[in-house]
């Protein structure tokens, strides 16, 4: 669980909720990376939670949220105020393809090849 500011962001496996251990972690510009050790076919999602201090909503009226993996855009989330009731809390399960369905996250196998000298 990473936490930058008054946000909190977590990768989570899907079926038990639980966080994954985040490596590498980095945060420049408002922009936050990490690394996570995967199993392949392991379904997760991302859980991003802002503070419900009263300070923070005064002053904004609500916050955009642009997720990436790999330096490919997956899915936005808002959070603010509607009405009276705040929602701080957002949860992306999947990459955001066409209408309202989704794919969901699924880590899978990586082979890396490297260049070879000609």
């Amino acid at each position: 669980m990473h936490s930058h500011e008054r946000f909190t962001v977590s990768v989570v496996k899907s079926a038990s909720q639980t966080p994954y251990d985040e490596h590498k972690v980095t945060v420049k510009d408002n922009v936050t990376e990490c690394y996570i050790e995967s199993t392949v076919d392991e379904r997760f999602e991302i859980h991003i939670k802002a503070s419900n201090e009263p300070e923070l909503w005064q002053q904004k009226e609500a916050f955009g949220l642009f997720i990436y993996m790999d330096g490919r855009y997956c899915d936005g989330k808002l959070m603010g105020t509607v009405g009276n009731q705040l929602f701080h809390e957002a949860h992306s399960v999947g990459k955001r393809q066409e209408g309202s369905s989704y794919s969901a996250y699924i880590f899978t196998k990586t082979e890396f090849s490297g260049i070879t000298p000609s």
